[in-house]
């Protein structure tokens, strides 16, 4: 006995299941059971069922995409589609020849192609509630017709399905979808290239480009040849050499002095400036430590630094025309401050790695002259009548900006 997809139609649109393919299709199967004298779906062998299971939910797909269309008004659907329901339903041999051997028990007639399949009515019409568009579903919902989906689709059937139903809408995603079933182990690659964290080039700070400069001897032509070459391989990780200036420039401190014959700064502008400069580069750490001492509006942090001066002569001289006339290059007199260590209370804020390296020698006074005892007395006098006038510094520590009162 034949089953034509009208029978099939009345029996789930009876039920009222049109729109819920995991109920329409226990209906039908329940109903072709019946209709076969198969009993109940416990007698039809698990793979059979699974077979049937796909045949009936690829109709009822496109059922429910005919039902839609017709606005889910019953006239216009049996109108519309009257040859596509008279048409009958096919399976696959193996369960064609169950249902035949199931039906060679029977006495009775074929059904008419017009009739119900049994534990039906026809009468019955319950269109339900209106579908949602898939956008305006929940998750839950979402996940719920996918999982219908998957029971009845093969994933390479859906993928495939999906690449022609994004063509018109987005090419892009089908370019995807299409290069992502080329081979078995192209969604593995795919997944790993997502997975793994594509290592970019760290671009360099203006400090840090400064520092690349000192430490290297670097001239300004070197530098910008190599920031072009690097640039040229997609490496943009070196900053304008004008922003390298700039940062040299906040590396001075305030109130310098130079004359024919020396340079200095003042001892109370250094060490603001070394503070400060300190403070901004260690904010972090500065901040971690603070937010963990007692609540104050302020607190007090101590500077440790060494300080001390040392001739040296034999240089080479310059035929410099001075003023005086007396300017002796050939001999250098250098006072020179160390910063050891930046603290509050207990707690160690900043530590000098290498407290007898040159690098962090920080100049008081440069002179063009010969190393004496009197010079040095005279020196020392001085820098200790400066660090008897010393003044504590105000600074503002705010998240945001880090700023000198």
């Amino acid at each position: 006995m034949a089953v034509l997809r009208r029978q099939l139609f009345h029996a789930v649109h009876s039920a009222g299941f049109i729109s819920d393919i995991k109920l329409a299709s226990k209906t039908s199967i329940d109903a072709l059971c019946a209709y076969h004298n198969v009993g109940n779906r416990s007698n039809i062998p698990q793979k059979l069922l699974k077979s049937l299971s796909k045949t009936i939910g690829r109709f009822l797909y496109r059922v429910r995409e005919k039902w839609n269309k017709c606005g889910r008004r019953q006239e216009y659907f049996m109108k519309g589609n009257e040859d596509w329901l008279n048409q009958t339903l096919t399976f696959n041999t193996e369960v064609e020849t169950f249902l035949a051997q199931q039906n060679s028990t029977d006495t009775g007639t074929e059904t008419e192609p017009t009739s119900d399949l049994p534990g039906t009515s026809q009468g019955a019409s319950n269109v339900g509630r209106p579908a949602k568009n898939w956008d305006t579903l929940s998750d839950r919902s979402k996940k719920r017709k996918a999982h219908h989906l998957l029971e009845d689709r093969e994933p390479e059937e859906l993928l495939y399905a999906a690449s022609q139903g994004v063509y018109k809408k987005n090419s892009s995603l089908k370019y995807v979808l299409k290069f992502a079933m080329l081979t078995p182990s192209r969604p593995a690659k795919i997944r790993k290239l997502i997975s793994e964290k594509k290592k970019e080039p760290l671009k360099f700070s203006s400090e840090e480009a400064l520092s690349l400069l000192v430490e290297t001897g670097m001239t300004k032509q070197a530098y910008q040849t190599t920031r072009l070459a690097a640039k040229g391989k997609n490496a943009d990780i070196y900053p304008p050499y004008n922003e390298i200036r700039e940062a040299k420039e906040k590396c001075y401190p305030n109130d310098i002095s130079v004359t024919e014959d020396s340079g200095k700064v003042p001892i109370q502008s250094l060490l603001d400036h070394t503070a400060l400069r300190i403070i901004q580069e260690q904010k972090d750490t500065i901040t971690q430590v603070i937010e963990n001492l007692e609540e104050e509006e302020q607190f007090n942090c101590e500077l440790v630094c060494k300080w001390g001066f040392d001739g040296s002569s034999g240089h080479s001289e310059y035929k410099q025309k001075s003023t005086a006339g007396t300017l002796d290059d050939s001999s250098i007199f250098c006072t020179t401050l160390v910063p050891l260590q930046l603290k509050v209370k207990d707690s160690i804020l900043w530590q000098n790695p290498v407290p007898s390296s040159s690098r962090f020698c920080r100049p008081i006074h440069l002179q063009f002259k010969k190393e004496t005892t009197e010079l040095s007395q005279e020196e020392y006098r001085s820098v200790q009548d400066e660090i008897k006038k010393l003044q504590p510094m105000n600074v503002s520590l705010d998240i945001m900006s880090w700023q000198q009162i």
